[in-house]
């Protein structure tokens, strides 16, 4: 388990640097197992400690996602920079940072698509902490000590959004052979906060073997008010079929048109 040690956290870059911000949250890991011959979990270690004292974060970050993978751990923190951290937890009784990645933005969300491969939904934000379009990135993770940045790419501007930040249920992905067909409905700005931004389902390629991010076409909604609401939209594969539901409606499509 991934807890704050503080009450409370930053949501913006800028309350941060605010005279009224709140003190950071370092971020403790907790590794847990039944405690014999009693009904409840007992602390096997925690992380950071005496022996490994390095933070998981650093001053004044927020922590924005957390995804556990069989021995495998990733954290992102962000404040200015999004720090990518793989947690080693093959020993349960001595977790430990194996390494860290630095990139522009973070990402809320984490998705091994396999044992090397890391996919991540999140914000793009400029020099000045402003947040900006939704961020994809691809991430080799196959060594630990060396995560990578492999790509990334911009969807929107700013106030477009994903489903993701209504509902952990709004993304869809379906592995065929080595690529990995991801769909998230999505409402993109042309401009910051511009209105009456472009609904639909995004389609999203990762070629697992050449690891690749490959955007597809957008599978548009039908017509809304200016500014629809993502939390009811999901997706669904059935073979080459993609079914999208938005709006009390249903609709199919190729997942190549």
């Amino acid at each position: 388990a991934l807890t704050f040690t503080g009450e409370t956290g930053w949501v913006l870059p800028a309350d941060a640097d605010s005279t009224n911000a709140p003190p950071p949250s370092p971020a403790t890991l907790t590794m847990l197992r039944e405690a014999a011959g009693e009904r409840k979990l007992a602390t096997l270690a925690t992380l950071p400690n005496a022996k490994r004292p390095e933070p998981i974060g650093k001053a004044g970050e927020q922590v924005h996602a957390v995804r556990f993978a069989g021995a495998r751990g990733y954290v992102v923190t962000f404040r200015r920079i999004d720090p990518l951290y793989v947690l080693d937890l093959a020993n349960p009784a001595d977790p430990r940072i194996a390494g860290s990645l630095e990139v522009p933005g973070f990402s809320d969300w984490l998705y091994p698509l396999n044992d090397a491969l890391l996919f991540g939904v999140g914000r793009e934000v400029d020099s000045l902490g402003r947040l900006g379009g939704l961020r994809l990135g691809l991430f080799d993770v196959g060594d630990a000590a060396n995560p990578l940045a492999l790509d990334a790419r911009t969807l929107g501007a700013a106030g477009s959004q994903s489903a993701l930040d209504t509902s952990s249920h709004g993304l869809n992905w379906l592995q065929r052979g080595n690529v990995a067909r991801i769909a998230l409905p999505v409402t993109l700005t042309a401009a910051p906060f511009a209105s009456s931004p472009v609904h639909g389902l995004q389609r999203i390629e990762v070629d697992t073997s050449a690891r690749t991010l490959v955007i597809k076409s957008l599978l548009n909604a039908p017509a809304s008010a200016p500014y629809p609401d993502l939390w009811s939209d999901r997706s669904l594969q059935l073979g080459d079929t993609l079914v999208y539901f938005t709006q009390g409606q249903v609709l199919s499509a190729p997942w190549s048109p």
